[in-house]
């Protein structure tokens, strides 16, 4: 199975162009309008890969990820900013507030789908590892 990637992104634009990117790929493509819609939508579908949306109206991406990261569920779910508002200098900054990742936009085709291979990479290996059971003694 190849995984899901959960998008919660408010503008429509932004939002066709990354699963435009995505298409090619074997990834399950789950997408989100909003903040609280997006935290919904992760209970829902568990997705191994969250690309968040910084600059949203009503709940930020900030408050987004602290929301997911205090739900057991998602303490080791890869996060992912996107936002227009960042440089890389701040990718600390993000990093502190609970994400994995920055991805500034415009969004780089290449860069995108290197990081997106990477999260769920580790993921699915960092699930396989909680998943092994025990030799018998």
């Amino acid at each position: 199975m190849p995984g899901k990637i959960l998008y919660i992104e408010d503008n429509a634009m932004n939002m066709r162009l990354v699963k435009v990117i995505l298409r090619p790929t074997d990834y399950e493509f789950l997408s989100a309008d909003s903040g609280l819609r997006g935290i919904e939508k992760a209970q829902q579908e568990h997705p191994d890969l969250i690309l968040l949306d910084i600059n949203m109206p009503g709940m930020d991406g900030v408050e987004v990820c602290e929301k997911l990261r205090s739900l057991s569920e998602f303490s080791d779910t890869p996060i992912i900013a996107l936002t227009a508002w960042a440089t890389e200098n701040e990718r600390g900054d993000y990093i502190k507030k609970g994400f994995d990742d920055l991805l500034a936009k415009p969004i780089n085709r290449f860069v995108l789908l290197t990081m997106v291979d990477h999260y769920i990479s580790q993921q699915k290996t960092h699930a396989e590892g909680n998943d092994a059971s025990l030799p018998s003694t």
